[in-house]
């Protein structure tokens, strides 16, 4: 078992587990989030949400649940926790979900996203939910996410506007922990030569005002421009892949549409993502 210190104990990754689905979070969840408990110093505490009419279909009581759920995970993972609500809403499981990471100050919440399909990149229901109204960065692996390094490099796209320098607060405290290389990457619309030459001297005159402070938060950071022959979301996942990053960190702009929930870039990122995608609310 591995040894906490005292500021650890203080330090939560929330994990959303669904016990219809069990098997699917190994080994690659557990390898991850174990790896992630080691180097952030954290703690797991795995979640899970029953419904008032699942708990009463199933011929066990909630100790009885939280006991065989605890067979399935690391014994350095704290003993897990079950929710009850009445509702089947998957947006009201997501707001009690959110509710309770808040209440509990936790520094991440993982979540595994299904059925990865559809015209408008369905998450699942409770996953596209969570990610429209957290306060808290959210990790989300897909069926495709593997284990790299945890010093693996670190994919941040970034409009570099004001907006984004609350996610870059957030993204800082992570790679401070990490010590992973920090890639910034920005997406140059396409226009005339002389316009886009514009664009990029502009836009390279801000990326040293950011890498400047960066570096006086003690991270060394590149940035890394790309011309939109694709969409952001494709130009992001070759990005990722170039340079076998071991995370990719989206700014998120929720939605307001039930199919969209979150935009179509985050969505079709966490889609075709061969890494975790941590998404972080700009409402945050």
């Amino acid at each position: 078992m591995t040894c906490m210190s005292n500021a650890a104990k203080n330090k939560i990754i929330l994990w959303a587990i669904d016990p219809d689905h069990l098997n699917d979070e190994t080994p690659t969840t557990l390898k991850i989030l174990r790896e992630w408990s080691q180097k952030l110093e954290c703690q797991v505490q795995p979640l899970s949400i029953f419904t008032e009419d699942k708990l009463q279909s199933l011929p066990l009581d909630t100790d009885t649940i939280t006991a065989n759920l605890r067979d399935y995970f690391p014994a350095e993972f704290n003993l897990p926790k079950i929710l009850v609500i009445r509702s089947s809403s998957r947006r009201k499981m997501a707001a009690r979900f959110n509710r309770y990471a808040v209440d509990l100050k936790a520094s991440y919440i993982f979540v595994r996203a299904r059925n990865l399909s559809g015209a408008f990149f369905h998450l699942g229901g409770f996953t596209e939910a969570l990610l429209a109204q957290t306060l808290v960065p959210t990790v989300v692996l897909n069926v495709n996410a593997q284990v790299k390094r945890f010093d693996a490099p670190i994919i941040f796209p970034t409009d570099f506007k004001r907006s984004s320098l609350i996610a870059m607060k957030l993204v800082i405290r992570f790679v401070q922990q990490s010590k992973s290389p920090l890639e910034l990457f920005n997406q140059i619309e396409h226009h005339s030569r002389s316009v886009m030459n514009e664009i990029k001297v502009q836009r390279g005159k801000t990326a040293k005002r950011w890498t400047r402070h960066l570096r006086s938060a003690g991270i060394e950071s590149s940035v890394h421009f790309s011309v939109d022959h694709n969409s952001l979301a494709e130009e992001i996942i070759q990005e990722a892949s170039r340079a076998r990053a071991g995370l990719i960190i989206m700014p998120s702009r929720p939605m307001s549409l039930p199919y969209s929930l979150i935009g179509s870039n985050v969505k079709k990122v966490l889609m075709l993502a061969k890494c975790p995608v941590m998404v972080i609310n700009r409402k945050v």
